[in-house]
């Protein structure tokens, strides 16, 4: 397959990394069996590349490898901090409450709220840092929760919802589906309001990202509850890693943390309900420097 796509921080021209943030094409032949030629010190680690994934996936993976093997050379030209990024899962949901028995099936925890209890919780979320950026889930136990928590907080921190971090389940269900943008705008989970030295702010989440993936899909931004997130979520990554905060707050669910925590840390600490872990992200993924259950 030959494929025209484009990498950040990589020259065809040259095989090296490049001294600013421009994007170059990358002209490559990629097979199984084939290495990317051109460019002998990626070989390594190209078996981890699906070939039967779209070109946007292929170049995801390719600039996670490139990142990587610049830092195990130490050969990144412009060294920036790792960026410090907390974890918050949300707070109790309604359906963490509902009988075990019959939960999958009740049509009434679809994309569940908070509960009572779980908006104390929320209320109640210590961060070690205040956050420049916040990043949710865009079901709705993510977007009250950090509607919570954001009130709380001394600036005006922007907030982007981001499908990637959906919930998923190892069987189907209603509680990890969403509804359509409408619908959460009606109920008002996109609008934050708070007053800081009586002074009233008023923002919004930011749904851009939600939105063109519903466009593209009739509405539907969610999958299935138990497709694998593993696309999505190493999208997800990348995604982070072209951002320029250095401390981000994402909101989000169980199961996408702890995916997310098992790639780069040899033990996964307890992800407890508005429990915030604290981690470096690495080219290796998220590593985690402080959680109070581990």
């Amino acid at each position: 397959l030959i494929a025209h796509f484009r990498v950040s921080f990589f020259s065809k021209r040259s095989g090296r990394a490049a001294k600013s943030s421009t994007q170059y094409p990358i002209i490559a032949v990629v097979s199984p069996t084939d290495p990317l030629e051109p460019f002998p010190h990626i070989n390594e680690g190209l078996e981890d590349v699906w070939f039967e994934e779209d070109l946007e996936t292929i170049a995801h993976r390719l600039k996670i490898l490139f990142i990587q093997q610049q830092q195990q050379r130490s050969k990144v030209l412009s060294p920036q901090p790792l960026k410090r990024v907390s974890l918050l899962r949300h707070g109790q949901s309604i359906a963490q409450l509902a009988n075990p028995d019959t939960r999958s099936g009740d049509k009434n925890l679809l994309d569940a709220a908070l509960s009572d209890h779980g908006r104390q919780q929320a209320r109640h979320v210590l961060l070690h840092d205040e956050p420049e950026l916040i990043v949710c889930s865009p079901l709705t136990r993510a977007l009250m929760t950090t509607a919570i928590v954001w009130q709380r907080l001394q600036s005006n921190v922007p907030v982007i919802a981001h499908p990637a971090l959906q919930e998923f389940s190892y069987k189907e269900g209603f509680e990890n589906l969403g509804r359509n943008l409408h619908e959460l705008e009606r109920g008002g989970l996109f609008h934050l309001e708070k007053s800081i030295d009586g002074t009233k702010i008023r923002s919004r989440v930011e749904t851009s990202l939600v939105q063109e993936k519903g466009e593209a899909q009739d509405g539907v931004w969610w999958t299935s509850s138990v497709e694998s997130p593993d696309s999505r979520l190493e999208a997800f990554v990348c995604w982070l890693h072209s951002r320029q905060e250095h401390s981000i707050l994402v909101v989000a669910h169980h199961n996408v943390f702890d995916h997310l925590l098992s790639q780069g840390n040899d033990e996964v600490p307890e992800i407890r309900n508005c429990d915030p872990i604290e981690c470096l992200l690495t080219a290796n993924g998220f590593r985690v420097i402080r959680a109070r259950h581990w």
